[in-house]
């Protein structure tokens, strides 16, 4: 915020870090630099495509190797990752450019450990307290640390619950139903699966040649891996689709709006912004999304749950 203008506008969060645009992945790991096991000393960040890459560097005369291999590196205005440490600036070092360039030249390479345990003599732990939790946490005591791990444990253990329950209260509803559906509709429901698992894997920088020949499969292999979801699934919105409609369940503009800023806002897109960019075809899909959420609804309101 602004000090000097006590009327301007707070600065705004936007969920999700480095990580919050689309096609960025993000890891950090404490690999050794800094003493403090439990903080993180090296972060890489990932685009899965070249992307825009702008520097602002240092006026100071005495520069680390860094800088001088970021130079070079960003000189047609185009990077794919960023690879960062805390801990140490590798300045005033003879070797530091060379050490620089080596390890640039192990990006993309497979690494390969050889590790032998001889036993375990002694276990270091960090003491819990206080000092610990505001390493790990945003909070300031072990005790707010504590309860926040509880909130959050009970909360997810009571979501899983209703999720399990919502999945066998769908199973048992899809078995009751009888259906005739097109092969064609399963066959397109897996190619849906295989596209959105290939960008999975593009994301992460590989390609599904390399996916298959890392894990001895292909594509033939994984289409058949993905048959029983695919009809499960369509079935699933075959049947909910049905109800939707004997049931004349409508999705109101208003409910579809504030779905539309829901989902713009999860992106730290504006809501209004969303809603003018936004195709009407994509508004289309969501309304039908919310439809069939709606009827999922009415299984689970109707529902007769016995205990086993």
């Amino acid at each position: 915020m602004d000090r000097k203008n006590k009327d301007a506008s707070p600065m705004k969060t936007i969920p999700g870090g480095v990580c919050a645009a689309k096609g960025f992945t993000a890891a950090g790991v404490h690999c050794g630099i800094r003493k403090n096991k439990v903080k993180k000393d090296l972060a890489l960040i990932l685009s899965d495509r070249p992307a825009a890459a702008a520097c602002v560097y240092t006026t100071n005369l005495v520069q680390g190797a860094p800088i001088a291999v970021t130079r070079a590196h960003v000189q047609d205005g185009y990077a794919r990752a960023i690879l960062c440490n805390s801990g140490n600036a590798n300045t005033c070092n003879a070797d530091g450019e060379d050490v620089a360039w080596q390890m640039c030249e192990l990006a993309g390479k497979a690494a390969v450990f050889a590790i032998k345990v001889n036993g375990i003599t002694a276990k270091e732990l960090p003491e819990l307290n206080d000092a610990f939790a505001e390493d790990v946490s945003e909070f300031s005591t072990l005790d707010e640390y504590k309860a926040d791990i509880l909130a959050k444990l009970a909360a997810e253990k009571t979501e899983k619950a209703k999720q399990l329950q919502g999945d066998k209260l769908l199973d048992a509803a899809v078995a009751n139903c009888k259906m005739e559906v097109p092969q064609v509709m399963y066959d397109n429901k897996i190619d849906s699966m295989m596209r959105e698992f290939e960008e999975n894997i593009v994301r992460q920088g590989l390609s599904m040649d390399v996916y298959y020949q890392y894990m001895g499969t292909n594509e033939e292999t994984m289409r058949e891996t993905f048959k029983d979801t695919s009809m499960k699934s369509v079935d699933a919105r075959l049947m909910l689709e049905a109800i939707a409609k004997a049931e004349n369940l409508v999705i109101s503009d208003e409910d579809l709006d504030a779905e539309v800023i829901k989902y713009g806002e999860s992106y730290g897109v504006d809501g209004k912004t969303m809603l003018d960019m936004i195709q009407e075809d994509d508004k289309n899909a969501l309304r039908q999304d919310m439809l069939v959420r709606a009827a999922m609804k009415v299984i689970e309101d109707n529902a007769v749950i016995k205990e086993a």
